[in-house]
């Protein structure tokens, strides 16, 4: 077979043209199929494409076997070339080069903060509006030990609020560039001495070194510093240059964070408030300065007791008792002890008697910042606000509001022995007001304005049963008196009480216990406007209870006991004997019983035998004890009882009867003269004054000069119709 391939080369040509006109063919058929892919295939296309593969099939089974081995092998080999020429080029794809590296055409940015960037070893400086103002090249190639300086006022103590970070580290603040030329930097070796550099960017230099720069809060453009001999100054950036406000001179210079220009340092352990100059505004505070407001500074000494100076080193506000923290307002002081909370005026009176208690000792505010300077936290035992005279304070954010009206700290000043806060009577045994005795809870509030001088609604009681006779006279009232250091009378009623709602109250200061209700009590004191203070014993108290009837108790040192039943329409001490009224009429009563039989007016005055009382009309009338008229039917202006007689005022001419006969005028011979007085008894000049010797007696008028004249001389055994003429026209006096 090899012979026969290698002596007929013509044939094997045919061959495989042949075979490559089948492969070609078969190929074309192939691609129509697979572009065209008709749905249905036509009977003639059907037929030619048999007869296509019934001549290749013909050809292929014609051929001889030599030639079918030799096609098989070139078949074969095309197509592990195909595969391998497949294979080569996936693997190439795969094994693509890597491009070499572009170099950068700017530096990589390292650190950008605030008000500079970090580059590969330099601060590039940026101003507000991220412009590029100049460039420091760092010795410390390294973007944690060179930078622009912070803020460092970790030095200053004072009582303003704690601003933190979220790890509870204090706030960081950067330092600025100071009107775009001055900048603080930090530019140290690990674990060294931070010394800030004060880099004048224009220039680029470094014009001095600190060791460290303090905000000052009421200029951006001045600052303090603390140089490397740890002496402390200020000074200020301008346009041109930098100016020294305050020497290098002070161990301690701090600016508390309020608007304000002045400053708090410290020379050779003098502690002084400066103005924004220098200038001293104190002499030396004993102790380091917590605050100040423009007239009072607050200290601790060595030991952290607060004490409050004014700007004069004087010391206000003192207390036996040392406050833990005190915080200055305009017109008082918030002082606070043991967690309790306590508010004064500077001129050393209260604005609160009971202290507000505290839950926590975060007297100095802390505020908690997040990264992005967002407020996420705030801690702070007490908040403090005031407007028109109230203030209000919250107690542990908003859980508790306690309100506070100023005024009434300003009314209670000057109140003798009490104070009155929030509807409370506080109520004290001293008129300074150390020693307090107990408080009262009042049921109607005072009305206090600036204009207040009383407590109207809620005080102490007056006496307002008034005695009218002529044995026992009230003509003024007065504080009734706390009794036995325990017992006290309150009025307690609406600005518009009526006599028949008004309220006084007793109250047992010890038991804090209301014991009775009156509307009107007389404790016989006349004290007048100031309270005092009496011990006493079964000590009889007239009153008039809610029901309006009268009666009398006692009190002693246990408390209240009943003495005269309330079962009188009127009750009126008359000397050493109550006089009362039923529906019957008017009795004298000891010891709640009737020593008189009922008499149709008022009683005005008594003897042991016979009384006189007035009508409605003022006319008085002379009675027995038996309730007997014995001053016949005439009415006289007054009567007046001696021991043999008695005298009348009728038309202002006085006439003078036996007890026994009220028709005859003793005096009717006797030519008296016209009374010329109108006033009958009680104290002062009288309109006459009779006096009894035996049976002997003298009448004698008053005048207007407040003198007395001898008008008759009598003896009422001589009184017979013989000698009345005679010793009439004698004795007479004119």
């Amino acid at each position: 077979m090899d012979n026969e391939y290698h002596d007929n080369p013509s044939e094997s040509t045919q061959m495989i043209d042949v075979l490559e006109d089948l492969i070609n063919e078969n190929k074309e058929i192939r691609e129509e199929l697979v572009v065209e892919q008709p749905k249905k295939k036509k009977k003639k296309d059907v037929k030619e494409e048999k007869n296509v593969f019934k001549s290749m099939s013909f050809y292929w089974h014609n051929l001889p076997k030599k030639k079918k081995t030799i096609i098989l092998i070139i078949v074969s080999l095309l197509l592990v070339l195909i595969i391998l020429l497949v294979l080569f080029l996936a693997n190439l794809k795969k094994q693509e080069p890597t491009p070499l590296p572009i170099e950068e055409e700017t530096p990589k940015v390292i650190v950008e903060e605030e008000n500079y960037r970090y580059e590969d070893g330099s601060l590039i400086f940026l101003d507000a509006s991220k412009n590029e103002l100049g460039s420091y090249k760092c010795t410390n190639e390294d973007d944690a030990l060179c930078y622009v300086a912070y803020f460092d006022n970790t030095d200053d103590t004072f009582d303003t609020p704690k601003i933190l970070a979220e790890d509870g580290k204090p706030w960081q603040e950067r330092t600025k560039i100071f009107l775009n030329k001055y900048v603080f930097i930090v530019d140290a070796a690990k674990n060294s001495t931070k010394v800030l550099k004060l880099y004048n960017i224009d220039e680029k230099k470094v014009e001095n070194e600190y060791l460290l720069v303090k905000k000052n809060t009421s200029n951006e453009n001045i600052v303090i510093l603390k140089d490397t001999s740890s002496k402390y100054g200020v000074i200020e950036f301008t346009e041109t240059n930098k100016k020294e406000k305050i020497s290098f001179t002070y161990d301690y210079i701090g600016n508390i964070p309020t608007n304000n220009k002045n400053y708090i340092a410290i020379a050779t352990k003098r502690n002084l408030l400066l103005d924004e100059n220098g200038k001293s505004l104190t002499k030396t505070i004993p102790g380091a300065i917590k605050n100040y407001n423009d007239k009072y500074i607050t200290a601790i000494d060595s030991d952290n007791i607060y004490h409050i100076y004014d700007y004069e080193g004087k010391e206000i506000l003192k207390d036996e008792n040392p406050y833990d923290y005190i915080e200055l307002y305009k017109d008082y002081a918030a002082l606070i002890r043991n967690k309790m909370l306590y508010l004064k005026s500077y001129k050393d009176y209260k604005l609160n008697e009971e202290p507000i208690r505290l839950k926590n000792d975060y007297y100095q505010k802390e505020l908690t910042y997040s990264s992005e300077g967002m407020l996420v936290d705030t801690k702070e035992s007490f908040n403090l606000n005031e407007s028109n005279k109230i203030i209000t304070i919250s107690i542990n954010g908003v859980d508790e509001v306690t309100t506070i009206n100023t005024l009434e700290g300003k009314l209670s000043k000057d109140l003798a022995y009490v104070n009155y806060f929030n509807n409370t009577l506080y109520i004290y045994r001293d008129s300074e007001k150390k020693s307090l005795l107990g408080s009262y809870k009042c049921t109607n509030a005072n009305v206090i304005t600036d204009e207040t001088t009383t407590l109207d609604n809620c005080s102490f009681a007056y006496d307002t049963i008034y005695d009218n006779n002529e044995l026992t006279t009230t003509i003024n009232s007065g504080i009734i008196p706390i009794f036995n250091e325990k017992f006290v009378f309150i009025r307690d009623n609406p600005t518009d009480a009526t006599n028949e709602n008004y309220t006084i109250i007793l109250y047992d200061l010890t038991k804090r216990q209301s014991l009775s209700r009156y509307r009107s009590v007389s404790t016989k004191s006349n004290t007048g406007n100031e309270l005092t203070f009496k011990d006493v014993n079964n000590y009889e108290i007239m009153a008039c209870n809610k029901n309006g009837y009268y009666g009398v108790i006692k009190l002693n040192a246990s408390g209240v006991a009943p003495f005269i039943s309330f079962d009188y329409e009127v009750l009126e001490t008359i000397d050493e004997f109550y006089q009362v009224k039923t529906n019957e009429g008017y009795y004298l009563i000891t010891n709640n019983e009737k020593i008189t039989k009922p008499i149709p007016n008022k009683i005005m005055n008594y003897t042991d035998t016979y009384l006189t009382a007035i009508d409605n009309n003022n006319n008085y009338h002379l009675y027995d004890y038996e309730g007997n008229k014995i001053s016949g039917e005439d009415t006289y202006t007054y009567i007046g009882m001696y021991n043999n007689f008695y005298v009348t005022v009728k038309n202002n001419h006085l006439e003078l009867y036996k007890y026994d006969d009220n028709k005859t005028n003793l005096l009717e011979t006797a030519g008296l003269p016209t009374l010329n007085l109108t006033k009958y008894y009680g104290k002062g000049t009288l309109a006459f004054k009779i006096s009894e010797n035996g049976s002997r007696f003298t009448i004698k008028f008053g005048d207007k000069n407040d003198t007395y004249k001898d008008v008759y001389n009598g003896d009422m055994n001589k009184f017979t119709e013989e000698t009345e003429e005679n010793e009439g026209e004698e004795n007479a006096l004119s």
